[in-house]
């Protein structure tokens, strides 16, 4: 009754190595996703302050312009940080299927494993029950005699 050893464990190893990797890339993904949204709340709350500051102020023509270019930079920045946060969604799902799939690839190795070692369980078990059988024939061929 021998060991159980797995031929294809170098196999499952690189499945188990290759899906902890895809799960450390989508953990990148999404801190790049995160701090996307972050700054992307950051804009938006210094163009809302940039109103909260300015109300009751007196206001000339020259502050006028100035604030309107700078609120036109503003939207421009908002625009451009929502386009990177949905390039970054794109990337967090791209990496959300990859994961999946190798999950998937590595999970089917471990079947493969699970049905190897049932299957060596189910000889051991067969050949120590044929050992035990011989020993009782034996022992009641003796008492005979």
């Amino acid at each position: 009754m021998g060991k159980f050893t797995f031929s294809l464990q170098k196999l499952l190893d690189l499945k188990q190595f290759r899906e902890n990797q895809r799960a450390i890339e989508l953990g990148v993904a999404q801190t790049k996703l995160n701090k996307e949204k972050i700054k992307y709340d950051d804009l938006k709350e210094g163009k809302q302050n940039l109103f909260k500051t300015q109300s009751g102020k007196d206001i000339n023509l020259t502050h006028v312009r100035s604030l309107h270019d700078y609120l036109l930079q503003m939207n421009s920045d908002i625009l451009k940080q929502q386009k990177k946060i949905n390039m970054a969604q794109k990337e967090v799902e791209e990496k959300r299927v990859i994961l999946v799939k190798a999950n998937q690839n590595k999970k089917s190795v471990e079947l493969l494993k699970d049905k190897h070692q049932l299957n060596h369980k189910k000889t051991e078990s067969r050949e120590a029950m044929k050992i035990e059988n011989e020993i009782a024939l034996r022992s009641a061929g003796m008492k005979t005699i």
